[in-house]
């Protein structure tokens, strides 16, 4: 029986055998083989096949509502399955993002030993592969093997899945072709399929020479080690004789694939790098990077990288990073973290320079930006406002504002309503804002204090000696500027 084509059946994508149709929302979708193309053996095959029983992981093949379908002025043979599709390995592979396109592939790769249980040497092509709810699907058909010439160079996108060894005629269609053909879809994760006119594409098909088009992938990941091994690796899989073929564990092909889109995380990308100990080449890939790709995460890894990694760290670099990344997502505190741990690392430095700035209105930016940061820091805990008091308090004396400095020490030294005597870098700072305030007489005040703490914490053993050390040193400078202080008036 004869029957016009169901006008809600939408063409998907070229099988090896045929066209793949789907019904949207329906559990059926269909392979429209032109009726031309089939010989009454292969008939009885598909029948044969529609009585086995489902195998998982296989489309079920359906008894046809019609035996030829005209479509668009064409006949066809029907072949129907139970199942609804969400896409074809064709269309993911297709999409932009190249994480999915190497997911699906890995996917379709570790489900094919189980499609051998069922049939070998289909050579599925990108649409004879798809995924219901997640999961791979082969729609399967007899193991018809190269369709004829003609209808080759008529559907020439089936070419370029084709072993060289197939196209001559030097093998038939086995596992072989099968792990050659989804070594091409991987392929075309990559790169572009190659363009040229059938007969050109069908010499290099049989001449095992595969041309491939542009890459697909973005400027900076052309740059990641696993990306180019992996490409390098599905290359030396389509170069691979028939023999060596047979041998490849298609997971080995899946565990590649994961491996290298794991590296397509950015993040991922530049701390690999820097775990390997390249911060020059971990921040020059982040810079790349976020020409096109930015983000909050990212940025905060490279200000990381700026100052604490590089062998000539970069503050104002890293400060310039951060203050992107606040811009980006001002209620995260990750930036604000790092931004205070860069002004407690290169306090001085980053004073120095605010002093020597031309404009003013740079100096006044970092100064509201180190505030601001401060009052993003979480309220406890080792970066907590607390524990980074000391920081802000010497970053205000080194930029002279003595007043604020004096207030913040106050405020965190007292915060519990008791003098915390035994934070003696805070207090330091705090005898020290008094001097520049010219009240001597309370800086000697708080100074007599740390040096009666630091003999209690000496006595008790409940500080080392290396912080008592560092500390007595720091209170001793300070003695020094007091007693020349007095001597000069």
């Amino acid at each position: 029986m004869t029957t016009p084509v169901e006008a809600e059946r939408v063409p998907v994508g070229g099988g090896m055998w045929g066209e793949i149709h789907s019904r949207p929302g329906g559990r059926r979708c269909y392979r429209l083989v032109p009726a031309d193309e089939l010989l009454a053996k292969q008939r009885d095959q598909l029948d044969r096949l529609r009585e086995r029983a489902r195998y998982p992981g296989v489309a079920p093949l359906l008894q046809n509502e019609d035996d030829v379908v005209e479509w668009e002025g064409h006949y066809y043979d029907v072949v129907t399955y139970e199942l609804e599709l969400d896409a074809t390995l064709a269309r993911v592979v297709g999409e932009p993002r190249p994480e999915p396109r190497l997911a699906a592939v890995s996917a379709a790769l570790r489900a094919l030993p189980g499609w051998w249980g069922r049939v070998e040497g289909m050579i599925p092509t990108g649409a004879d592969i798809v995924f219901s709810r997640g999961q791979p699907y082969l729609l399967e058909l007899p193991p018809w093997g190269v369709p004829a010439v003609g209808t080759l160079l008529r559907s020439p996108e089936r070419i370029p899945y084709l072993a060289p060894d197939v196209v001559r005629g030097v093998s038939g269609p086995d596992r072989a072709a099968d792990v050659y053909a989804l070594a091409v879809t991987a392929l075309r994760c990559f790169l572009e399929p190659p363009a040229a006119e059938p007969e050109r594409l069908l010499h290099w098909a049989a001449a095992g020479r595969p041309e491939d088009g542009a890459s697909r992938l973005p400027h900076w990941m052309r740059q990641v080690g696993p990306v180019t091994e992996t490409l390098a690796y599905l290359r030396g899989v389509l170069a691979a004789g028939h023999a060596e073929r047979l041998a490849i564990d298609p997971a080995e092909i899946a565990d590649r694939l994961d491996r290298c889109r794991e590296s397509m995380d950015p993040l991922m990308a530049v701390r690999r790098l820097r775990e390997e100990g390249n911060p020059e080449r971990a921040l020059h890939l982040a810079h790349t990077i976020l020409l096109t790709d930015p983000s909050y995460e990212l940025l905060v890894l490279a200000a990381e990288l700026s100052y604490r990694d590089l062998h000539s760290p970069q503050p104002l670099e890293a400060w310039d990073l951060l203050e992107r990344a606040v811009r980006m997502q001002q209620g995260r505190r990750e930036a604000y973290m790092t931004q205070f741990a860069l002004v407690g690392r290169f306090r001085h430095d980053l004073a120095r320079r605010l002093s020597d700035a031309v404009d003013p209105s740079f100096a006044e930016r970092m100064d509201a930006t180190v505030r601001t940061a401060f009052d993003h820091l979480p309220p406890e805990g080792a970066e907590g406002k607390g524990a980074k008091a000391h920081d802000l308090a010497v970053y205000l004396l080194e930029r002279g504002n003595a007043e604020d400095a004096n207030q913040a020490a106050y405020t965190w030294l007292n915060k519990n309503g008791r003098l915390e005597w035994w934070r003696f870098d805070l207090m330091i700072d705090y005898a020290r804002s008094f001097m520049l305030l010219d009240r001597l007489d309370d800086a000697e005040a708080v100074a007599e204090t740390v040096r009666q703490g630091l003999q209690k914490v000496r006595a008790n053993r409940s500080m080392n000696d290396a912080e008592i050390g560092a500390h007595g040193h720091r209170l001793n400078n300070l003695r020094h500027d007091l007693r020349k202080l007095r001597e000069e008036r």
